[in-house]
């Protein structure tokens, strides 16, 4: 609260030009709708999952945008600080805007050593790492190659897109993974997931799927 009503002074503050008064504009909207999404959500939602997802997106774009032209009207006005203050404020920035830097490099070195199976060959194709992993889950080893050869029995010899039905699994394990790899289309995903893109309450949808199992 604050901050938001700091950033409507700064509109209002006499001699901005009505550039400056525009490039405000979102970085107001950003600072109510981020409290917005905390502290409140829509009914039937899975706690605050859909709101936070939809609505913080729009508010984290429009801080970048006012936050690109912040920065370069804070660099013009260096020249106006003190000889201290301009060179700690420097520092911090470089400081900040290296360690941002350094992710995309650090990240993605990172996310190609996360592998399933470290024999698996590097390749477009999203499921080739299946026949050679495995997935432990529930006191049970499965074994991915059975998975993959099924699943491709399925894209070379269905036709049309008829409905499959697979046991339930909890969230983010190895289920729906037919559903997943053909494009077919499915009875029951994922619990949470379906429910909130259902509208349903979430033990409501959850019950049903499960008596569909």
């Amino acid at each position: 609260m604050p901050l938001g009503l700091w950033v409507i002074v700064l509109m209002l503050r006499p001699g901005q030009s009505d550039g400056r008064r525009f490039y405000a504009v979102p970085d107001r909207d950003r600072i109510g709708i981020d409290p917005g999404s905390r502290d409140g959500y829509l009914p039937g939602d899975i706690g605050r999952m859909n709101t936070v997802f939809k609505l913080y997106l729009q508010a984290w774009i429009m801080f970048a945008l006012a936050s690109g032209v912040s920065f370069i009207w804070a660099v013009q006005s260096l020249r106006y600080w003190r000889p201290r203050l301009e060179l700690i404020w420097q520092i911090v920035c470089f400081v900040l805007v290296t360690s941002a830097a350094l992710f995309p490099v650090l990240a993605t070195a990172d996310k190609i050593d996360d592998r399933m199976a470290v024999d698996a060959p590097q390749t477009l194709d999203g499921m080739a790492y299946m026949a050679y992993a495995s997935y432990y889950d529930m006191g049970l080893n499965m074994d991915l190659e059975e998975d993959y050869v099924a699943i491709q029995w399925l894209q070379d010899n269905v036709e049309g897109s008829p409905v499959i039905v697979e046991g339930q699994a909890y969230e983010y394990r190895w289920g729906n993974r037919y559903t997943i790899y053909t494009g077919l289309p499915g009875v029951v995903g994922l619990e949470l997931a379906s429910a909130a893109a259902a509208g349903y309450p979430a033990e409501q949808y959850c019950a049903g799927a499960r008596g569909c199992g």
